[in-house]
């Protein structure tokens, strides 16, 4: 479940074609992802401090 989200927070178009694949990223959905990951290492950090 959170695969996909991911992918559809990332990828705004795929195109399949005979000679390869054309995909289209989201950087709004990059910059997003990012911001949740520093919120996640903020909290595992205050966790680990407050032992």
């Amino acid at each position: 479940m959170e695969r996909n989200r991911l992918i559809r927070l990332l990828v705004d178009k795929v195109e399949i074609r005979e000679t390869g694949i054309d995909m289209e990223l989201r950087t709004n959905g990059l910059t997003t992802l990012i911001a949740e990951l520093a919120g996640l290492a903020c909290e595992v950090t205050e966790r680990r401090t407050n032992r």
